[in-house]
């Protein structure tokens, strides 16, 4: 049995990342680690990618990388269908990182491929 209590924690920003580059993520490293994780795209037209990393003070071992095995593809707000709507129709897109609580995330990586990384947020609640 599961219990949860408590306000969401927020991680810290341990790499800024650099927009659209999938050599450069943002990384996000929580003091504890959390479950469940929720990653959400706030962005109106661009995909992200997402990753729970393996990491040691800050350093992730690997990049995005094709064919992206193990990665959260998270969809745009809004998408080409919805925008030509009238009026335009969409909502907030999100995944639970920790898949359902299976997983405790300790780090997160994310990148833009035509974004902003202020568009997405990550949040968190302690196990």
């Amino acid at each position: 049995m599961k219990k949860r209590s408590g306000a969401p924690v927020y991680g810290t920003v341990v790499a800024g990342g650099t927009d659209n580059s999938l050599l450069l993520p943002r990384i996000i490293v929580f003091d504890r680690p959390c479950s469940p994780c929720i990653v959400t795209n706030h962005g109106a037209t661009d995909e992200i990618l997402v990753k729970v990393n393996v990491e040691l003070n800050g350093i992730v071992s690997e990049v995005f990388a094709a064919p992206y095995l193990g990665h959260f593809v998270i969809p745009p707000k809004v998408t080409l269908a919805d925008a030509a709507k009238d009026p335009p129709e969409g909502g907030e897109c999100y995944c639970d990182i920790s898949c359902g609580g299976q997983i405790a995330v300790h780090s997160v990586s994310f990148c833009t491929v035509n974004g902003d990384l202020d568009d997405i947020s990550v949040v968190g609640w302690d196990q």
